[in-house]
């Protein structure tokens, strides 16, 4: 990559196993990856170059401190359903301070524990703020439009099997022609 090679990086967990083939070995695992990959259907990661991976690096902190900041909101939800009967909001959670919290539950384990965990709610939420930037998202979108695309991926089954087809569709049905004359 560095040095002007074109890198494959294939998702082994996603690769299609081979059937029917009668040797398990290093040049005939290569052999049908090529394949995969000549027919387009190999599942692939993204390397990111090595100027982006801080950006890369800085996202994905990001996304474990909101995932770390959720898990607090929901145990305080929890907490409320069990001991109080009714949830508290996201937003209520976080605007409480900490009387509000020893007067909503009046039992001292109680409120140490949703304490302690709005106090981390809001470290979390703070430090969030500090990472998001819509600057490093438009970057991490110009480097891998693919990675941030909503719409769904063809099927690469169908691909193959449409392939191995000599042109026919799935269940022997013929292609449909999309081309304008």
């Amino acid at each position: 990559m560095d040095h002007g090679y074109r890198m494959h990086l294939v998702n082994t967990a996603a690769v299609p196993q081979y059937e029917g083939l009668k040797y398990a070995d290093d040049n005939t695992d290569a052999y049908w990856l090529s394949n995969l990959l000549r027919l387009g259907i190999l599942p692939e990661g993204y390397i990111f170059p090595r100027e982006d991976r801080a950006v890369r690096d800085l996202s994905r902190k990001r996304c474990q401190l909101v995932q770390m900041c959720t898990a607090n909101i929901l145990s305080v939800q929890n907490i409320a359903a069990r001991n109080l009967g009714y949830t508290l909001s996201t937003n209520r959670i976080k605007a409480l301070l900490p009387e509000d919290v020893e007067r909503i539950f009046p039992q001292p384990e109680v409120a140490l524990t949703v304490d302690t965990n709005r106090v981390v709610v809001r470290s979390l939420s703070e430090q969030i703020a500090r990472l998001k930037n819509k600057e490093v998202d438009t970057h991490l979108f110009a480097m891998n439009p693919r990675r941030h695309c909503h719409r769904p991926a063809p099927c690469p089954r169908d691909r193959l099997i449409e392939h191995s087809a000599g042109g026919q569709h799935l269940a022997g049905r013929p292609r449909r022609d999309t081309r304008t004359t």
